[in-house]
């Protein structure tokens, strides 16, 4: 068990992704999106991929570098790509990514799950959603006056 007791093991999830520049040619199905296992990070605050993936797809990046801090301490100065499209079990969210040089594979992270609405079943190591007849977003009213 972690500190959140939750059971310790990997979560992975087929995730789809594209540039939402794109977005019109992969719904007509003129494009095809890149699908692949991804490493679901139950304490990740970012989506990482891997910086040759992010060029590929063509994504734009922030002006400025993130600092990013690795479990095991070290930190670096690394480029923000924007315009993500991610699809999990049918369920898509735009967002931006850490784009890491020499990255093997996708991190999805926690604030990606709650865009797409979806759970980790811990006892059966796989995504489920919060909501199965779709995704829900609370939406709060702000007073104006």
């Amino acid at each position: 068990m972690n500190f959140m007791g939750e059971p310790v093991g990997k979560v992975t999830a087929t995730v789809r992704i594209w540039n939402v520049m794109a977005e019109s040619d992969i719904l007509a199905g003129r494009k095809q999106p890149w699908e692949m296992e991804c490493l679901v990070g139950n304490g990740a605050v970012m989506v990482v991929i891997p910086e040759e993936l992010a060029d590929r797809l063509g994504l734009s990046r922030e002006p400025r570098q993130m600092i990013v801090t690795y479990a095991d301490g070290r930190s670096e100065a690394l480029s923000v790509a924007i315009g993500l499209r991610l699809e999990v079990l049918g369920r898509s969210a735009e967002c931006r990514a850490i784009a890491e040089p020499n990255r093997k594979g996708v991190l999805l992270d926690q604030i990606a799950l709650e865009d797409l609405d979806l759970l980790v079943d811990w006892s059966h190591r796989r995504l489920v959603p919060n909501d199965p007849s779709g995704p829900t977003t609370a939406v709060f009213k702000a007073a104006v006056g």
